[in-house]
């Protein structure tokens, strides 16, 4: 008991909470027999690598092992991934992401993984460094895993040779459930006729990661205030803007100023600081109608 309230108050000193601190301990036991200066040497190599002191505390409580791992075995995995295009700069973002990588054999897990992307999906040197940039938790993933949400995609009618453009795009799809991918066509054969589903995967394949019942309340909005069927499916971007936070009061504030907000739809995407910007009104009006 008295190697675990050390080490506890080693990490509570560190600006973890009592629990976050026993959490990670009990996440991984062996924490508890780590001397100090083994801690503080792996602390110090991921703040060289480019985390900050909050970012540290983040992987400590999420991926605790880490402390106690060969620093052989780290410089490996910095290697691997620069070996795979992600560049140095994108490390700290790469290890605050996916701090669990550092667990995952290079050979038994990790190369496999990077096989199927070159060899069964197609992706080129640069996609599959995109991947592993964007969403390196991928590699958490089964290769089972992996397979099935690739055969859904391709059962669902994307071509096998759009499939590494979109994978590399939006990689975090290969972490969904396939009956999850499966629901976004649906829903947008649903609003737009049969075939529009897939459609709307291939030119914007991002919507699969956003949240299906809020994109239905942005297709019926967005009709109810003078868009069409057609318009709509040609800018299914305009649905993954969320209808009461963003759409609803942007329409309003902009009919007020007499705008034909479905004439000029340059306010559906923009962001919000630009807009504010445009708008200098904006906030204030957002500020009396809460």
């Amino acid at each position: 008991m008295e190697k675990v309230d050390r080490t506890a108050r080693f990490l509570t000193s560190r600006g973890l909470t009592q629990t976050q601190a026993l959490r990670a301990i009990s996440l991984h036991v062996m924490l508890s027999s780590y001397s100090h200066e083994m801690m503080e040497s792996k602390i110090q190599w991921l703040s060289t690598l480019g985390l900050s002191h909050e970012k540290i505390n983040d992987v400590i409580v999420r991926h605790p092992n880490v402390l106690g791992l060969a620093f052989d075995r780290l410089d490996a995995l910095v290697d691997w991934y620069i070996s795979h295009g992600v560049s140095q700069e994108k490390m700290a973002y790469v290890f605050n992401v996916f701090p669990a990588g550092v667990s995952l054999s290079i050979e038994e897990n990790l190369d496999v993984k990077v096989d199927f992307l070159k060899e069964e999906v197609g992706c080129s040197y640069d996609q599959v460094a995109r991947i592993l940039t964007a969403a390196p938790q991928m590699l958490a993933c089964s290769l089972e895993r992996l397979q099935t949400n690739v055969r859904c995609l391709e059962e669902l009618g994307v071509p096998s040779d759009k499939l590494p453009a979109m994978i590399a795009l939006v990689p975090q799809c290969l972490n969904l459930k396939s009956t999850r991918i499966k629901e976004t066509v649906d829903a947008m054969d649903e609003m737009f006729g049969s075939g529009a589903g897939i459609e709307a995967l291939i030119k914007n394949c991002r919507i699969v990661m956003h949240n299906i019942s809020g994109m239905r309340r942005s297709y019926k909005y967005l009709l109810s205030v003078g868009f069409t069927k057609e318009r709509l499916e040609q800018n299914t971007r305009f649905l993954m803007r969320n209808a009461n936070r963003l759409l609803r009061p942007r329409v309003q504030f902009l009919k007020s100023k007499g705008v034909d907000v479905v004439d000029d739809v340059s306010w559906i995407l923009m962001p919000e600081g630009r807009f504010v910007h445009k708008y200098p009104d904006y906030s204030a009006r957002l500020k009396k109608n809460m």
